[in-house]
C-alpha cells in the first residue's frame, strides 16, 4: 500500500487501527525511528499518526498540574494548550527548567502572552535569573527579520 504510496487516509486509518497493539509494542521496545519508519511509513504520515494518537488517548488531552491530572478529557490540541498556560498563570507555578525555553516561546509568539519583563522559567541555583531567555529573543528576532524580507 505504502509502495504505491496511497492517499486514501480512510483505508490508512483502518490499517493503522487494526495495527496499533503491534505499532505500539515497537515502539515500547525502543525500535529506532528509521526501522519504525521503514516498518511502518504510514506512522510519519498526518492520517496515521493521528489514527495512532486517537487509539492512544481515546481522541482526548489531558492537561496535569503537578503531576495530578486536572483535566481528563480537552476535545483538541488548542485547548489543551490554553488551559495548560491558564493554569500555570492562574496557580503561580514555574515552568520545568528543561521546558522552560520552548514554553516561553510558545507563550511569546503564539498565544502573545508577553510580559515586559521576567521569566515563567523556574530559577536555577547557580544561574543569574534573566528578565527574557536570550534563545527565546533570538529566535524571535530572527522570526521577525524572516517574515519581514519575505
Amino acid at each position: 500500500m505504502h509502495i504505491t504510496r496511497s492517499k486514501d487516509t480512510k483505508r490508512i486509518e483502518k490499517k493503522m487501527v487494526a495495527t496499533f497493539y503491534t505499532q505500539r509494542n515497537d515502539i515500547i521496545k525502543g525500535m529506532e525511528t528509521p526501522v519504525l519508519l521503514r516498518d511502518w511509513p504510514y506512522l510519519f504520515e498526518m492520517c496515521g499518526m493521528m489514527a495512532h494518537f486517537k487509539e492512544l488517548t481515546a481522541g482526548h488531552f489531558m492537561v496535569a498540574v503537578d503531576q495530578t491530572i486536572v483535566n481528563g478529557s480537552v476535545p483538541n490540541v488548542v485547548d489543551a494548550l490554553t488551559l495548560m498556560f491558564a493554569a500555570y498563570y492562574c496557580l503561580n507555578i514555574s515552568y520545568p527548567t528543561e521546558l522552560g525555553g520552548t514554553l516561553e516561546f510558545l507563550q511569546r509568539c503564539l498565544f502573545k502572552i508577553n510580559p515586559d519583563k521576567g521569566t515563567t522559567v523556574e530559577r536555577k541555583a547557580s544561574k543569574k535569573q534573566q528578565s527574557v531567555n536570550p534563545k527565546v529573543l533570538s529566535l524571535i528576532t530572527n522570526i521577525a527579520d524572516f517574515e519581514w524580507r519575505e
